[in-house]
Formats: structure tokens, C-alpha cells, sequence
């Protein structure tokens, strides 16, 4: 553990194909930085139009706003 982090590292698997599977949406303190690895990852949130992200692309976000990742389609 460092002191005083500012970032966490984490790799995960993304399995929910709907918001009815994924559930309520998240919210926590902080910031999140979303990079696909393999496949695409559909982003929701409270205030804006979910976006679809592919292979080798990118989103930062406030945490603190409602968020929920799927599994894109396919």
C-alpha cells in the first residue's frame, strides 16, 4: 500500500448485458479512468447518453455520478 494514492489499478471482466442485470447504478467518491483491453465496454451514466467504447479506447469519469459498465454487444 502507498501513501497517500491517488489511482488504483484494476483489470476486470465485464459480464452485465443490461442495466436490469448490472443493477442500481454506482456512485463513491473519486474518479475512474476506463481503458478496453479486449472487446467493448458500453458506459452509462446518469447525465449523459451511454457511450460505447472499443478496443484500445478511453473515458475518464467522476465517480460520484451514477455509473454502470456492460458488456458491449456480440
Amino acid at each position: 500500500e502507498l501513501r497517500r494514492k491517488r489511482m488504483i489499478p484494476v483489470i476486470t471482466a465485464t459480464r452485465a448485458k443490461s442495466l436490469e442485470e448490472f443493477g442500481d447504478l454506482v456512485r463513491h467518491p473519486g474518479e475512474e479512468f476506463v481503458y478496453v483491453l479486449k472487446g467493448e465496454v458500453e458506459v452509462h451514466t446518469e447525465f449523459y447518453d451511454p457511450v460505447l467504447l472499443s478496443e484500445g479506447e478511453s473515458i475518464y469519469i467522476d465517480s460520484n455520478m451514477g455509473h454502470a459498465y456492460l458488456a458491449g454487444p456480440g
